[in-house]
């Protein structure tokens, strides 16, 4: 005679996959047939029935005979025919581990991005337009943002910001016109190409200059920059990386619905709440991060739409992202960051003559106006390596410089002062 060792899981609020979890844990742990119990409480009834835990087939009949001899329960069991066919944390994880790896073994994409440039001296922001590309593999990436159509501001927005040119005749305006970024083994960094206009109070604009700066950092400063994670996570793609423990699975129509705790950047911790696609190649069709000192905002956000294939890839038609908060902000505002991005639907293998390129803009520039900000420094440096000795730069004024360097200056100061205070305070402790 076989003995059945029975489990009462009771309904108080916990999600049906934690009730399931509990089946599933005593299924697993039973040496002998397992009756689970299952006990719904209604506010005038009670129902109690039995689910053996035999095998797949024998808990969708018992589910049935429960629900034909029970309607009481007919929800509950629905509810628990579902969550069986959930997949677990490890699972969800592995999955979407393993269809990354097809992008991270080596591939290129590219679209157009478009979004609104506000670089702090322009009320309302411009919307520009930029065409963008991107190889990367699991340890290096290199991507070119560049221009396709822009729109200079108005006298009046420069002015308003610029407060101390209010009788001005002209003001200067600078638009970013190309984006190289760079990760490799030994270092990592961004460039950027930019023009200097002259706006006039009747809107005419005259360039008047160029300007090209690189921003250089260690290799494990990826987290520094928004750009590549913006494109990467609108492909809906290498979350994983960021995912620390998942807590709660649900399904929502074709998706699965993740809450996970882990981190946007190094040391910014909090909660995703993904949707995944299993049918799209285990793609994430929506994202949103919630920062552990304010759960209740949106810190990221994203949304991706439409499926395109190309050999083993699949990727988004479209994408809306916001790397520093929710996909609807107020138009200019500080947050007014959102991303719409599109994908070309053909996706290749890792292109190296961009990587090359890119390195070469961020770490070796060439051009006579380069400067170079070197953060693997402390403090961070300033340089002009290809300036002739003595050249002064045409479009930077001596008081912008002057004020950069005293910048400098003054942070080793603090440094210094700190660093005495500290050793003053450990000699009068020492002496007590």
């Amino acid at each position: 005679m076989i003995e059945l060792r029975a489990q009462t899981i009771e309904d108080k609020g916990s999600s049906v996959l934690e009730r399931w979890a509990l089946i599933e844990s005593a299924q697993s742990e039973a040496l002998t047939p397992v009756a689970v119990r299952y006990s719904t409480r209604a506010k005038d009834s009670q129902s109690d029935f039995a689910i053996p835990c035999l095998s797949g087939l024998a808990f969708e009949w018992i589910s049935l005979l429960a629900i034909c001899f029970c309607p009481s329960v007919a929800f509950a069991a629905a509810e628990l025919s579902s969550a069986h066919n959930l997949p677990n944390a490890e699972q969800i994880i592995t999955s979407m581990a393993d269809n990354d790896a097809i992008f991270e073994a080596g591939c290129a994409v590219s679209g157009t991005l478009r979004s609104v440039d506000s670089l702090m001296h322009v009320t309302g922001g411009v919307s520009t337009a930029r065409s963008w590309r991107m190889t990367f593999d699991k340890s290096r990436i290199a991507y070119l943002l560049e221009v396709e159509d822009y729109r200079l501001p108005k006298f009046e927005n420069l002015r308003r910001r610029n407060s101390g040119q209010r009788e001005a005749d002209s003001s200067r305006y600078i638009m970013r016109v190309k984006e190289w970024g760079f990760w490799g083994n030994d270092i990592s960094g961004v460039n950027f190409e930019e023009l200097v206009f002259r706006i006039t109070r009747a809107d005419k604009a005259e360039q008047i200059g160029t300007m090209t700066d690189s921003l250089v950092f260690g290799p494990d400063d990826v987290d520094l920059t928004a750009t590549p994670h913006s494109i990467v996570w609108a492909l809906g793609r290498r979350f994983v990386e960021y995912i620390d423990e998942i807590e709660h699975v649900d399904k929502q129509d074709s998706l699965i619905a993740v809450s996970a705790r882990g981190r946007k950047i190094k040391g910014r911790n909090g909660t995703w709440k993904l949707k995944i696609d299993p049918d799209a190649n285990w793609m994430v069709r929506y994202a949103s991060f919630h920062a552990q000192a304010n759960p209740d905002a949106i810190d990221l956000e994203m949304r991706n739409d439409d499926v395109q294939r190309s050999g083993p890839y699949c990727v988004p038609r479209s994408a809306r992202i916001n790397h520093w908060g929710p996909l609807e902000v107020e138009p200019g505002s500080l947050v007014d960051t959102t991303c719409d991005v599109t994908v070309s639907p053909k996706v290749e293998q890792f292109d190296t003559a961009l990587y090359t390129q890119a390195e070469s803009r961020v770490a070796n520039n060439e051009k006579q106006e380069f400067t170079l900000h070197d953060f693997r420094n402390s403090p961070m440096t300033i340089t002009e390596p290809n300036r002739p000795p003595g050249g002064q730069s045409e479009n930077r004024s001596i008081g912008g410089r002057l004020l950069i360097y005293a910048l400098n200056i003054a942070g080793i100061l603090i440094v210094l002062v700190l660093l005495w205070l500290r050793k003053r305070s450990r000699t009068e402790r020492s002496s007590t």
